[in-house]
């Protein structure tokens, strides 16, 4: 079976065994450029290689080929057998490292994964349809970046550890030097400060012996700092650096932090205290730009030429202060840009004055599209896949300088794991991409940073996930809930109670059941279920015949709603939850029995009282009759009262 595809101007011949005793023949001929999509990674991240068809088709049953390079198989797939099984063709560089999207196959997704990225994976991709009518194929280039490190320990060839040292010293300045010998490729040196900041340096001198370079760069400093000297090869994503200490005297620096967009007050008083008020002060930032001017009442706000427009309208002085030697100002409403070294002197004063403020203003991450061109636009979500657990979201922001970064946030501002971002560029414009799977029901936030421009810009999107937990979601919002359950007893006798259970107006359509007090489900009658613009009545009627807690559960499964309600029933004739006689009898039961027990205790009380003598009892008798009869008869009377 042939196949000709026209793309390029060399012919290739690509023969792959994706059955037995079948093949197909690839020829590349000159047609215009096609369209490329490009993906990059850092090396040892996994990576997404993106093929679908437009048209969604399931491709369960077709064949397709990614290849690299038009050279090496990457992964071949045909019904129910490709490269994960073993497939012969698939060249060993990708062996084991490459899988495809199983699932996805029945709706057009062909898009292939590569674990542990390499380097030496860079390249063009091509994934192609020979079987389809018309014929189809995909581009892709994949650079995978190399994480700069010290690999010294992989290369004799690679740059050693920087020999730094100190060449001339002054009170205000220093010459530093940094020096690489004998390294391949010619590496490349910089110098920054411990803020990581790229610093101007003189052209770098370059002797080369033996194929191997020996670089030399050298630097002036006048301040104090931790001084980094970094050597890179980018062809073998080498890096390694050396760093050294310098003190530079430097005069007294007040150093002032404010926000953004705040007031901010730069100090500058005379020892003395002395009055200023006919006296010259000159406020200056970096040595250049005038910021404030006084002279003898005449000042930078009332006629004195030669502010800089940065500052017009924006300074102010103490006038009250004046008289004690007060030359501080007020820079109202701070910008990044104010941030430098402002002086406050005195040039006509004896000997002369002059004060340093360091002044940093501390950029506040903000929306800035308006202020800066290359700043990030809102960002763009939206959904791409979603099943009833789980929602592949994408956030994607184009056309950003510097390049931004993306980070997906929940309801509560956590920081979620997402997928790595893909990133493109374009003209010195960077395009993002980035991609994350959320598994539970939340408002979710995409933020993109250009930290170097204090830029900060983000969009939400709400996600429904209807494979949650079971719980009560009416304040959710969520249209369709089913409120909370009506129930209430529609008849009764001595012996039984008729319940009803009614929930209106949900969708989709709940479930309703009743439970005892133990959570046991209990049998009902058949629910009874009406529909009123696509919205469903639900009632759901039950016997009871024993006292107890009973409640009414609606369910809504596809949205994973679930409320109840509760009712205590008692049934005067039946038998309570504890077997215990209930009804009239029960009630009137327990009062009796303490009654007949305190009756009992009191006659026997009041017998014993008799028999002791306590309490005597005058009977009406014939007067022979008073008192015993006889000594032998009293004898038998007081043992029988001591025998009580």
């Amino acid at each position: 079976m042939m196949f000709n595809l026209q793309t390029s101007s060399t012919t290739m011949k690509l023969l792959l065994l994706v059955f037995p005793l079948l093949c197909f023949e690839v020829t590349f001929g000159d047609i215009s450029e096609p369209d490329v999509i490009k993906v990059t990674v850092e090396d040892g991240s996994d990576v997404i290689l993106p093929c679908s068809l437009s048209s969604k088709e399931s491709i369960m049953f077709q064949l397709f080929v990614w290849t690299r390079d038009h050279q090496k198989t990457v992964f071949v797939h045909y019904p129910y057998f490709h490269n994960r099984y073993g497939y012969s063709t698939q060249d060993e560089q990708f062996i084991g490292r490459v899988s495809h999207f199983d699932d996805e196959l029945k709706s057009g997704n062909a898009s292939i994964i590569i674990r542990h990225t390499m380097v030496a994976d860079s390249g063009d991709y091509t994934c192609e349809f020979p079987q389809l009518q018309p014929r189809q194929i995909f581009h892709i280039k994949l650079v995978v970046g190399g994480v700069f490190k010290d690999r010294t320990a992989e290369n004799l060839g690679l740059a050693t550890k920087p020999y730094v040292t100190v060449v001339d010293q002054t009170a205000d300045w220093a010459l530093l030097q940094c020096e690489v010998q004998g390294s391949f490729p010619k590496p490349k040196l910089r110098w920054q400060d411990s803020d990581g900041k790229k610093l101007p340096a003189e052209e770098p001198k370059e002797t080369e012996r033996g194929g191997h370079y020996d670089v030399i760069l050298q630097i002036n400093v006048t301040k104090t700092d931790n001084y980094r000297c970094v050597a890179t090869q980018k062809e073998i994503s080498h890096q390694i650096y050396a760093e050294t200490y310098v003190y530079i005297h430097e005069p007294n620096v007040i150093k002032v932090i404010v926000d953004e967009g705040s007031d901010v007050i730069l100090p500058c008083s005379l020892s003395s205290k002395e009055n200023i008020m006919f006296q010259l002060f000159e406020w200056n930032k970096d040595d250049q730009k005038q910021v404030f001017k006084y002279d003898g009442g005449f000042h930078s706000n009332k006629g004195n030429p030669g502010q800089d427009e940065q500052f017009i309208e924006r300074v102010s002085h103490f006038k009250d202060g004046l008289m004690s030697g007060n030359a501080s100002i007020t820079i109202r409403n701070t910008e990044v840009a104010d941030s430098g070294v402002y002086t406050c002197e005195f040039p006509r004063h004896q000997p002369r004055q002059i004060f340093y403020i360091k002044l940093v203003v501390d950029g506040i991450l903000r929306d800035r599209t308006a202020e800066n061109p290359g700043a990030a636009t809102k960002p763009y979500v939206k959904t791409l896949n979603q099943t009833q657990y789980w929602a592949l979201l994408q956030c994607e922001v184009r056309g950003s300088f510097p390049k931004p970064k993306l980070h997906w946030q929940d309801s509560d501002g956590n920081i979620l794991h997402a997928e790595e971002p893909k990133v493109t560029e374009r003209g010195g414009r960077y395009d993002i991409i980035l991609n994350i799977t959320v598994t539970k029901t939340d408002n979710y936030r995409c933020v993109a940073t250009q930290e170097e421009i204090n830029h900060q810009i983000y969009s939400e999107i709400y996600m429904y996930i209807y494979g949650g937990m079971l719980k009560d979601r009416r304040a959710e919002n969520i249209p369709g809930t089913a409120p909370k359950p009506s129930v209430t007893p529609l008849k009764q006798t001595k012996y039984w109670s008729l319940l009803q259970c009614e929930v209106r107006g949900a969708l989709p359509k709940p479930k309703l059941r009743w439970q005892d007090s133990d959570g046991n489900i209990l049998h009902a009658e058949e629910p009874k279920v009406t529909e009123r613009r696509d919205r469903y009545n639900v009632i759901l009627q039950i016997n009871v015949t024993k006292t107890d807690n009973y409640r009414c559960v609606a369910t809504q499964e596809k949205i994973k709603h679930q409320v109840d309600a509760e009712m205590y029933m008692f049934v005067f004739g039946g038998i309570s939850k504890d077997n215990s006689v209930s009804g009239s009898c029960y009630q009137w039961m327990i009062p009796f029995i303490i009654l007949s027990a305190l009756c009992c205790y009191f006659i026997c009380v009041l017998l014993a009282l008799i028999w002791k003598g306590y309490i005597t009892l005058h009977c009406k008798k014939d007067r022979g009759a008073a008192g015993p009869h006889n000594q032998q008869e009293a004898v038998q009377l007081n043992t029988r009262r001591e025998a009580v």
